[in-house]
């Protein structure tokens, strides 16, 4: 204490002058013979006692502290001119009737005269003795917890109940000598930036936090674990630490996403009957119309009694309608295989399937004067798919065909190789000089629930039949205009095919 170095300057003459002074208790004893007396004391010293200290001067040491031979030891040492360390003691001041906590500091001013400093420290040592009081029943009731606990400051981790290392699979002591920030190691890479942000910011005492939030950790087996994390900033050892209670909500976020499958599957298997449902009747009603259309020519015909050979080739055009109908459906039976992963993918030539369709669309719209000419330098073209890819080729064409009012129809099919991510695709591209698609509805129209234009009716549940399929051969599909920024002059509709990869 600072009050030692000037007491040691001081002699039996002029002590008073300073001692009076001291805010600390002090008492000052001198050898008189075999013993030590009780000579002064100074005002800070009688405080302690309520104003009874006087009834103590000429008091022999022997007689004051008889049952502390450890005092009576110093207060001899030092007189005889021996140095006697600080040391805590606990006392009872006999005029106050309770235990002190003292803290003692000897000085000895000239030979056989002592200084003896006594500084109260019962309220902080009763502070300790509560907050040691208090970290026990904490840790008692921490070890005894269903969930896990850790207290972390500077991003070094200062405790971990046995839940945590159960949780974490690391044990308490491996926990605890991980340096600043290590502990980011049980938590996933895409969550370590909030933790370590949260973690900072509690430590610094800030109040821009958030006390409760989830996070994925990472045992030290390398098993993801889902934590409900409630963090809070705490007082550890004098300055601000971060308090953690985490629980394992594991089971929780299964069952969640297990709930949100479940949901979704129905939803899509609920989609699924809807778009199935819708086109099938939108298909039915398009081969229907024509073979009302073929009909009614017929009857024409009939009624003249005349044109026997065009009458033949109305008929087969009927039953080439009929056969389409029955190609719907089983379509739609090996679109439903493909959603349940039933159905089977091979190595398919798109050039001659192409031809196929044109010739499809052509015997379909026989009266129309239609001239589909392909545009590629490949002679052959090898896709990963099935016999589904017609039913693209089908639909594209046949809109063509539908939404184009002059003749002839003009059709260009261009077929050109393209690489994209390191694979090579093949780019397919039907242009047509049809009445267009407005810029605003090009994306609406591959969906199932697209009604809004008159001039395109019925084209979207066709084209999100197309997109399906394309979309199950890994592909794409979208619509430009044939002449950038005038969609009046007709569109050009562009699929993406992978090649087959030789294995």
């Amino acid at each position: 204490m600072n009050d030692n170095k000037e007491v040691s300057k001081l002699n039996g003459e002029n002590y008073k002058k300073f001692f009076k002074k001291l805010p600390t208790p002090t008492y000052v004893w001198r050898k008189i013979e075999d013993d030590l007396v009780l000579i002064d004391y100074n005002k800070a010293a009688d405080k302690i006692v309520n104003g009874k200290m006087k009834e103590f001067l000429g008091i022999k040491a022997s007689e004051f502290y008889k049952d502390r031979k450890d005092i009576l030891n110093d207060l001899s040492q030092c007189a005889m001119g021996a140095a006697i360390e600080s040391r805590e003691i606990l006392y009872n001041y006999r005029t106050t009737e309770e235990n002190k906590y003292l803290y003692v500091t000897y000085s000895g001013i000239e030979p056989d005269m002592v200084f003896v400093h006594t500084d109260d420290i019962t309220k902080q040592k009763r502070a300790e003795a509560s907050l040691k009081e208090s970290e026990e029943k904490f840790r008692m009731i921490s070890d005894q917890s269903l969930v896990a606990i850790s207290i972390a400051q500077d991003g070094v981790i200062k405790y971990v109940n046995k839940q945590l290392a159960e949780l974490s699979g690391y044990s308490t002591e491996e926990m605890k000598s991980w340096g600043p920030g290590e502990f980011l190691k049980i938590i996933h890479p895409d969550y370590r930036e909030l933790v370590a942000e949260q973690s900072q910011k509690k430590s610094m005492g800030l109040d821009d936090v958030i006390d409760k939030y989830e996070f994925l950790g990472i045992r030290k087996s390398g098993e993801f674990i889902w934590i409900d994390n409630y963090s809070k900033t705490v007082t550890y050892e004098g300055r601000p630490a971060v308090l953690s209670i985490m629980i394992d909500i594991n089971e929780k976020k299964k069952a969640e996403k297990k709930l949100k499958e479940s949901e979704m599957k129905t939803r899509q298997a609920y989609n699924r009957a809807e778009f199935y449902k819708d086109l099938f009747a939108h298909d039915i009603n398009n081969i229907l119309q024509n073979l009302s259309s073929a009909i009614e020519i017929n009857q024409e015909r009939l009624q003249k009694l005349k044109g026997t050979k065009k009458i033949e080739e109305i008929n087969l055009l009927m039953r080439e309608q009929v056969n389409r109908g029955a190609k719907l459906v089983s379509n739609i039976r090996k679109l439903t295989q493909i959603e349940e992963h039933k159905f089977e993918f091979q190595e398919v030539e798109g050039l001659s399937i192409l031809k196929n369709s044109i010739s499809f669309v052509k015997k379909s719209f026989r009266h129309r004067d239609l001239n589909i000419h392909i545009d590629t330098h490949l002679e052959k073209f090898h896709l990963y798919a099935n016999e589904l890819l017609q039913e693209i080729y089908d639909n594209i064409l046949i809109n063509a065909v539908k939404y184009t009012v002059d003749e002839p129809v003009e059709i260009q099919v261009k077929i050109t190789e393209e690489i994209k991510n390191d694979a090579k695709l093949f780019k397919l591209e039907f242009i047509d000089h049809g009445i267009g698609i407005q810029d605003n509805i090009k994306e609406k129209i591959f969906h199932r629930s697209f009604t809004e234009a008159r001039s395109v009716s019925g084209m979207g549940l066709g084209l999100s039949l197309v997109k399906m399929i394309v979309s199950t051969f890994k592909g794409e599909i979208w619509v430009e205009n044939r002449i950038e920024n005038d969609y009046e002059k007709g569109s050009n509709f562009i699929v993406l095919l992978p090649e087959v990869v030789k294995k």
